[in-house]
């Protein structure tokens, strides 16, 4: 028995050890990555901006599901206009996906709420409640997307010193930031959008093997459709892609599908179990807007039109919403595409990005809510802010000292917003 112990020791001894040994080298390999990660986090989670109409409408729908087991919000219906009804019970009018992401954190620290309350006011304890889940989502989230970011422009330039520059640009330069500080989906759609591209970019760059990969690029470019549904487009976009790049390996085209169906078959589940049929999506049935009740897919469909040059104006330069108005680092995006061009001309890469950029000013400038209620600046921008750091990456690595300027100065204009409040009449 003593000799089975001490055996059982040593083998524990070793293989600690060995785990020490492993993280080690890997912290050592990875070290750039590690400290952005954890600036980004900490920076992010460091600000707290409370509720509003559209974070409430998700946290009183997580805090719905983990202490009431429901997905209506009828108990908390006096606390948000961002709201669906259906027969007489009201849901929020968002995408599931973020308050998914944010019920297994509620259920720890509803689970210990006694633990807290030996401490804290029961006050206190639901806005650390609302804070916990909002740093633990969007902005851990919004870190790793600038970990890839750095990583994917590195890689496309190889250049660490363009990649730290431009990840410092879009990480504190650009609405990213704000957006990152608080509870609103349109970060978690950027990465889950983003993100997949840089896995599918690496397996397709690297020739190898890896089932895996495609598994997981299509589950989080699916769950950014059910987080913020505009990113349909995107993920057909991504699919396209692959299609082109492994034409000849179904199987790799037959996980990127696997992974995809998972969301799909979340939001078709949460659709029939709210609504009653799985195709009726909460915009599309009544919702509720400043006391202006809107009825079915004909009322949603008329928020959308032709695209308007004046709207188009208003997204980009214009005071009130402008989008390189409020991150001049942005405008290395002009330039960039023609150094993007010249450097690795009109590739597969450029062409998927340059649509999807195109394709959100398009959206944005067709639809009447362009403004976004109170935000700062146009928020549906938000997830094609990664894809326009990225094709400035060779203007950035050409002229690095004009780049840091428009950092700079886009910094300084951020922090000003998130010292306040992001959502700006």
């Amino acid at each position: 028995m003593v000799e089975n112990k001490k055996q059982l020791y040593q083998r524990t001894s070793y293989l600690l050890r060995v785990l020490h040994l492993t993280i080690r080298h890997w912290s050592k390999i990875h070290e750039k990555e590690i400290i952005l990660f954890l600036l980004c986090f900490f920076s992010y989670g460091y600000f707290f901006h409370g509720g509003g109409a559209n974070q409430n409408a998700t946290y009183d729908q997580i805090r719905s599901i983990v202490e009431y087991g429901e997905l209506s919000i009828n108990r908390f219906v006096y606390n948000t206009a961002d709201l669906s009804v259906y027969k007489g019970h009201f849901f929020s009018n968002k995408g599931p996906g973020l308050a998914f992401l944010g019920v297994p954190i509620r259920l720890v620290l509803f689970k210990s709420k006694e633990v807290f309350l030996h401490f804290m006011m029961e006050d206190t304890y639901f806005l650390l409640v609302c804070h916990l889940i909002s740093w633990l989502t969007v902005s851990f989230i919004s870190a790793i997307l600038c970990v890839v970011l750095f990583r994917f422009i590195s890689r496309l330039t190889q250049c660490t010193t363009t990649a730290l520059v431009g990840t410092m640009g879009y990480a504190f330069g650009t609405t990213a930031f704000a957006y990152s500080t608080i509870f609103y989906a349109h970060q978690i759609a950027a990465a889950f959008s983003f993100i997949p591209f840089y896995i599918v970019f690496v397996l397709n760059d690297k020739k190898t093997n890896s089932f895996s990969s495609l598994f997981l690029s299509g589950l989080l470019a699916g769950y950014s459709v059910i987080t913020e549904y505009p990113c349909i487009f995107v993920w057909l976009i991504l699919f396209l892609y692959i299609l082109f790049l492994f034409s000849d390996k179904k199987k790799y085209i037959f996980l990127f599908l696997a992974g995809s169906s998972i969301p799909a078959i979340i939001l078709l589940s949460y659709n029939y179990l709210c609504y009653g049929n799985p195709l009726l999506f909460s915009y599309f049935s009544h919702f509720v807007s400043n006391a202006d009740i809107q009825s079915g897919l004909r009322g949603t469909a008329k928020t959308i039109s032709l695209p308007s040059i004046v709207i188009l104006y208003k997204i980009t330069f214009d005071p009130y919403r402008g989008i390189f108005f409020y991150c001049p680092f942005l405008l290395t995006f002009f330039p960039g595409i023609y150094f993007f061009l010249r450097k690795e001309g009109a590739s597969k890469e450029f062409l998927l990005f340059i649509t999807i950029v195109i394709y959100y000013f398009v959206f944005n400038a067709s639809y009447r809510y362009w403004y976004g209620g109170l935000s700062l600046g146009p928020r549906h921008l938000v997830a094609t802010l990664p894809f326009m750091v990225l094709l400035s990456s060779f203007f950035i690595k050409q002229y690095p000292k004009i780049s840091i300027c428009g950092v700079l100065v886009s910094f300084f204009s951020m922090l000003m917003a998130v010292s306040v409040t992001p959502e700006t009449p």
